[in-house]
Parts: C-alpha cells; sequence; structure tokens
C-alpha cells in the first residue's frame, strides 16, 4: 500500500510532466492555448494534492499552497487578454485558488465570475464563496440553484454538502450550536470516497481513493471564517 509521502513523490513527477507540457506551449499560439491553460490546471491541482497531503499528515503546508497559488496566478495572468481565454479556463479552479488564498493569508488577484457557466454547481460555489469573504447575503439566487440542482438524483451529496456549508455559516451568524453541523460535515465529506459524482471531480475534492489524503478545503475555510476552536481534521492550523 502506498504511503502519504508516496503519493507526494508521484504528484511531484506529475507537476513535472505538466511542467514540460508548459515550457512546449511558450511559444504560444491561438491553436495553443487549450493545452497551456490544461497544463497550467494540471500543475495546480499536483501543488495542491501535495499540500493538502501534508496537511491531512499533519504537516505545515503553507508554504506549498502559496507556490500553487502563484504559479497558477501568474501563468494565467498571461493569457487572460487572449480572445478564448474565457472559453478553455475552469471557473472552479479559479474560486479554488481564492479559498487557499483565504487560508493563507495571500492575495488572489484571479477575478471570480459568476456568469462564466450556467453550471448550478459553480454558482452555488460562488455564492458560498462571496458568503465567506464578503458575507454577501445571496439567499433568492441561492434557493433558486439550490432547488435546481436537488432535482438531480446525481447531485445529492452535492446538495446536502453545501446546503450543510450555508447551515454552519448561518448557525455561527445566530450563535448557535455549531459542533453538530460540522460533524455532519465531516461525515457528508467521508461519503464522497463512494460517490459516483465526486469520484469524477478534481482530485482536491476527495473523491474515490482521494478521500483518505485530502481534506475539505471548503469547511476548513469555513471554520476559519467562524474561528472554529474544536478539533477536526479539516481545521486551518497555520
Amino acid at each position: 500500500m502506498k504511503t502519504p509521502q508516496d503519493h507526494i513523490e508521484f504528484y511531484k513527477e506529475q507537476e513535472q510532466i505538466f511542467t514540460n507540457g508548459l515550457v512546449y506551449c511558450q511559444n504560444l499560439t491561438e491553436d495553443k492555448l487549450y493545452l497551456s491553460i490544461f497544463n497550467i490546471e494540471q500543475i495546480f491541482i499536483c501543488n495542491l494534492m501535495i499540500g493538502l497531503i501534508e496537511w491531512r499528515i499533519n504537516q505545515n503546508p503553507k508554504l506549498q499552497l502559496i507556490k500553487a497559488i502563484t504559479h497558477f496566478e501568474k501563468e494565467l495572468s498571461k493569457l487572460k487578454e487572449l480572445e478564448d481565454y474565457k472559453k478553455f479556463q475552469n471557473p472552479f479552479l479559479i474560486i479554488t485558488a481564492n479559498y487557499f488564498a483565504y487560508l493563507c493569508n495571500q492575495e488572489c488577484n484571479l477575478d471570480i465570475n459568476p456568469l462564466v457557466t450556467k453550471d448550478e454547481h459553480y454558482n452555488i460555489e460562488y455564492y458560498l464563496f462571496n458568503s465567506i469573504s464578503k458575507s454577501s447575503n445571496f439567499k433568492p439566487e441561492i434557493e433558486t440553484s439550490f432547488y435546481k440542482i436537488n432535482k438531480s438524483k446525481k447531485h445529492k451529496l452535492v446538495f446536502d454538502s453545501y446546503t450543510n456549508y450555508f447551515q454552519i455559516l448561518e448557525a455561527f451568524e445566530n450563535n448557535e450550536n455549531l459542533n453538530n453541523k460540522i460533524e455532519i460535515a465531516e461525515s457528508l465529506f467521508t461519503k464522497r470516497a463512494n460517490n459516483s459524482y465526486y469520484s469524477n471531480c478534481h482530485k482536491i475534492d476527495g473523491g474515490y481513493l482521494n478521500n483518505n489524503l485530502v481534506i475539505d478545503f471548503r469547511l476548513a475555510v469555513i471554520l476559519k471564517k467562524i474561528d472554529y476552536k474544536g478539533n477536526s481534521i479539516h481545521k486551518w492550523n497555520w
């Protein structure tokens, strides 16, 4: 059985492969734009996976996560003026960079655009991040997106997970007891290991075998937001 360090070494090797792929695209032409963004995003995911595995085994992941954010932002900034940039850019990863920047107390200059996709999962992600970072109230919009996503059995765990995130934030605002809702969040994250939707998501989301390697970074951001004093494997301690 592979150890966490084995997985870290694997993602270091993968990062180098995608770095080589990005070098191939450095004399950028429009037809290489998709390939460039693909390699940038894969480097980002590899770097995040290294940091998340370090976090899971209680090693300080901060420098690794800052490296991931900094490289991602730097490389994407070179492409932003190109005409088809937004067509190939993954909006979930832009929000992800902002989540980790929040955890690491770093600035992130990658703009989050709520209009780049009609995906209701993305819209909920957008509302969640802004509810955390700006304490914005999107209740009518959230309810509309939740209604649409709840109609699909495939998205039930997504629905339950994000519902729980907002319930934690609401309980915090109302000075209610948070422990039960946080325990539910931890249980919902564990369920991703056997969930077909999450097993097809990015590795950083904890589907399938990755569930025991990473943490729920969205929950971590929420726990930081509410200054949670309890214990959790998903708590940011750095």
